[in-house]
């Protein structure tokens, strides 16, 4: 099971009364990330046989995959459509990602935020309405309809100094606390930039400068990625395959 960025997993199992083996028939309720592709491995390709399979009413071709290794397991994909509504939790800002051998000092990206960020935020504090207090900013899980974009080091000390350009000009680079009143390194989450605040635009692009401190352990800047996000599920299947080895 693959888990997204800064995210648990809790499940809770039943007891299955009346297991069949079948794995043909239609499917429906099924839904997935807007705009990709699901795919997992099936160890028993003969539960397949030779009647449809279907998922929200798109039958499953069925495919030989030449480039597969000869493991006698099958592969479903699924492609969820609505590609124009995608968002997901703890997307990256920006088109490119820091090395894995990086050691802070500077970090340039180009960036765009689609419509379907926008939509889902304001889709939140109309469902949200809540009046905040200005203390309340201080911890970034509160006033959730915010458009904030986290810059991700490991261990971060809050007396750092993190300066900032967006298109040339230099731009705040707030601190993240966990509490709203208690204001201290034991609080301290992080940095972040407020893109409500810069005023940042749907689908315009943007380029952005970071100066973060010099001689960071290897590695322990990962990126920028938008807070606040849920990623957008859909239940319009647009194609499904069974993939074999023969």
């Amino acid at each position: 099971v693959t888990l997204e960025p800064s995210s648990a997993m809790v499940l809770s199992l039943f007891k299955q009364i009346n297991v069949t083996k079948d794995f043909a028939g239609a499917r429906t309720g099924v839904v997935g990330p807007a705009g990709k592709e699901v795919s997992f491995q099936l160890n028993h390709p003969t539960l397949i046989g030779d009647e449809a399979i279907s998922f929200n009413g798109v039958q499953c071709s069925k495919e030989i995959d030449d480039g597969r290794d000869d493991d006698g397991n099958a592969k479903l994909q699924i492609m969820f459509g609505d590609g124009s509504l995608a968002v997901s939790h703890a997307m990256p800002l920006g088109d490119q990602l820091p090395s894995s051998q990086n050691t802070g000092g500077k970090f340039s990206t180009t960036f765009e935020v689609p419509i379907s960020v926008f939509i889902q935020l304001m889709e939140r504090e109309n469902a949200y309405p809540i009046d905040w207090q200005s203390a309340e900013r201080f911890a970034t899980w509160l006033i959730p309809q915010r458009l904030l974009a986290y810059i991700f080091i490991a261990n971060p000390d809050d007396s750092w100094s993190l300066k900032a350009k967006l298109d040339g000009e230099s731009v705040t680079v707030h601190k993240a606390y966990n509490s709203r009143g208690v204001i201290n390194g034991r609080t301290f989450t992080g940095f972040y930039l407020d893109l409500n605040e810069l005023e940042i635009a749907p689908d315009v692009s943007y380029h952005l400068e970071l100066n973060l401190p010099h001689r960071l352990p290897r590695g322990a800047f990962q990126g920028i990625f938008l807070h606040n996000l849920e990623t957008s599920l859909t239940g319009n299947v647009t194609r499904c395959a069974i993939k074999t080895d023969s």
